[in-house]
């Protein structure tokens, strides 16, 4: 049996100690925390068998090993208590494969996360789709999306990408566009097409995978600045204090 709790189960509420959450908007797809394992340590993998990482949302969307691949480990006490999964660079192949989501039309993409890789870090891909969320492209503190039809850069970052901070990947009718904390970081047109994910880290594209990641949550709308950023006030920022 898998390690996690739903979001139905009454002593993960009390862990929340927050009714806002990102349940409090509609369209969410997927959402996976780290702290919803309750019997694992220091080091323990992540994804395999009786360890999967279940979705929050309820929709089924559980990260599980990605056939021989590596996968993370679990890190307790990394960021104001809480516990991270950690993706290493094994042979730039750790990752976890949850079931497809399809964006035919808007979405919103949102991790709590430090990169560690210096340069072109995949965060979210799909492994044969090759569409993509990325960040530190070619080294240049940015984030990045490709969903199959042209390469979508976000204008520079502040600080450095292996502080813990939240990275925020949208699209609205044509256009891309990124956040960096409550910071907007750009936006990018391009022909309406259909981002297709279905893979947590790296597992054999151009570039590495090393980071932690706190939480990743997924909506099939576009969620406003407004409320990205009442996320980071009333959910996101008291569970992840070190957030600025």
């Amino acid at each position: 049996m898998a390690r996690g709790l739903k979001i139905a189960d009454l002593a993960f509420l009390g862990r929340v100690g927050n009714q806002f959450s990102p349940m409090s908007f509609a369209a969410i797809g997927g959402w996976l925390r780290a702290d919803s394992f309750t019997d694992l340590s220091d080091g323990d993998s992540i994804g395999v068998a009786g360890n999967e990482w279940i979705d929050q949302s309820g929709n089924g969307r559980d990260a599980i090993q990605n056939g021989i691949q590596a996968v993370p480990t679990w890190e307790s006490n990394e960021v104001n208590g809480l516990p991270v999964a950690r993706f290493s660079d094994v042979f730039l192949q750790t990752s976890l494969a949850f079931p497809e989501i399809s964006f035919a039309g808007d979405f919103t993409v949102i991790l709590a996360c430090s990169t560690k890789s210096a340069t072109d870090t995949l965060w979210v891909n799909h492994r044969t789709a090759n569409h993509q969320l990325r960040r530190n492209v070619g080294g240049g503190n940015d984030a990045a999306s490709y969903a199959g039809l042209g390469f979508h850069s976000s204008s520079a970052f502040s600080g450095a990408s292996n502080v813990f901070q939240l990275l925020t990947y949208r699209r609205s009718g044509t256009t891309f566009s990124w956040r960096q904390n409550k910071t907007a970081r750009g936006t990018s047109a391009e022909a309406a097409q259909n981002l297709r994910l279905n893979t947590l880290c790296n597992n054999g594209f151009l570039g590495g995978g090393s980071g932690d990641l706190g939480e990743i949550v997924f909506y099939s709308a576009h969620r406003s600045d407004a409320e990205v950023d009442s996320l980071y006030d009333g959910y996101f920022k008291p569970r992840w204090t070190t957030l600025p």
